[in-house]
């Protein structure tokens, strides 16, 4: 029998090593906002000096700027959850899938992967920060590219948007390798990765970044072959923002 005094002294342990952790994520996350920084102000540079703009720099600041977006959702990992709601506006859920997805096109190209997208005529819209849905959308395709390229062989993916009354729901879908009943306990904690490289916040983020826009997402395995994300939202209508 654990006694209450080690009992509480694991739970302080534990509290010391998550402020320990949250502290190093924000001063990484600060260090690497200085060089990007500069790298957005460059490249801005160039597109303004050059007739016409390259699209490669315009590409590079692009992706700069997500850099940027994903460096804020690390320090938001490190706030109180209370703390995520503000700044929320109108979102597209359409375009932000479609965004999302166009980011990867040579990444599906080169693993010879399939990409279908089918979502609703009329585009639901819910409250985000801007961006942020992008970004949920982009890990999960990319997380279901890696999972289908590691197996060697071509493979699909499948999106699809429904809106059922006065909720959104959308599956990210994939024929990949799915994940063992040992991984699946812990696929949404922070730093925890199947991936030979990779941090291992991408799906903790994006799980955060849906609750603070009121929603859930979660995963399953596919009962054909590979995993199955599934994201709900409160349509816009339906909220209030405080």
């Amino acid at each position: 029998m654990i006694s209450t005094r080690s009992y509480t002294e694991h739970n302080e342990n534990m509290l010391a090593a998550l402020e320990s952790r949250d502290h190093t994520l924000a001063n990484i996350a600060h260090e690497l906002s200085n060089p990007l920084t500069s790298i957005l102000g460059l490249s801005q540079l160039i597109l303004e000096e050059t007739r016409p703009p390259d699209n490669r720099v315009a590409r590079i600041r692009a992706e700069a700027e997500r850099s940027m977006r994903i460096i804020r959702n690390v320090l938001d990992l490190c706030k109180p959850e209370e703390s995520l709601v503000d700044g929320r506006v109108p979102v597209d859920l359409n375009e932000a899938i479609r965004h999302g997805a166009a980011l990867v096109e040579d990444q599906l190209e080169r693993h010879r992967i399939v990409l279908t997208v089918e979502l609703p005529w009329r585009a639901p819209k819910v409250l985000s920060r801007p961006g942020e849905l992008t970004q949920v959308f982009l890990n999960l395709i990319t997380n279901s590219i890696q999972a289908i390229s590691s197996a060697g062989e071509p493979g699909s993916i499948t999106i699809l948007g429904t809106q059922l009354g006065k909720r959104v729901c959308v599956t990210v879908e994939d024929d990949g390798p799915g994940f063992s009943d040992k991984d699946f306990g812990h696929l949404f904690e922070p730093f925890f990765t199947t991936k030979g490289q990779g941090a291992g916040l991408g799906l903790n983020l994006s799980r955060k970044i849906v609750q603070g826009a009121g929603g859930e997402l979660w995963a399953t395995q596919n009962p054909k072959r590979g995993a199955i994300f599934t994201l709900e939202l409160p349509a816009e209508d339906t909220v209030r923002v405080v």
